[in-house]
């Protein structure tokens, strides 16, 4: 499966919750997967995602499903300035 694909699968479990933010959280998650930046997602869309990489998405749409906070996923927040490590512990 490549990027895009797996992405847009990402997109349509969540809109099926009713997750406003489906298209940008699957993106963001991806991110994270293949421990890349967005940019690498737009130029890279056709490239294959190795399966751990999928599992590990998919894993992380699952949480996400389930009503954890992206920040959670990712332990991070970014603010327009600064950048935010957070733990479950913390909030």
């Amino acid at each position: 499966m490549n990027i895009h694909s797996a992405i847009k699968k990402g997109q349509l479990i969540l809109k099926g919750k009713k997750i406003k933010t489906a298209d940008l959280d699957s993106q963001i998650l991806m991110t994270k997967a293949i421990n890349k930046d967005k940019k690498y997602l737009i130029f890279n869309f056709d490239n294959q995602i190795s399966k751990n990489n999928l599992d590990y998405y998919n894993n992380l749409i699952n949480q996400r499903l389930k009503g954890k906070p992206v920040a959670y996923l990712l332990k991070k927040k970014d603010f327009p300035l600064i950048q935010i490590s957070i733990a479950m512990e913390t909030i």
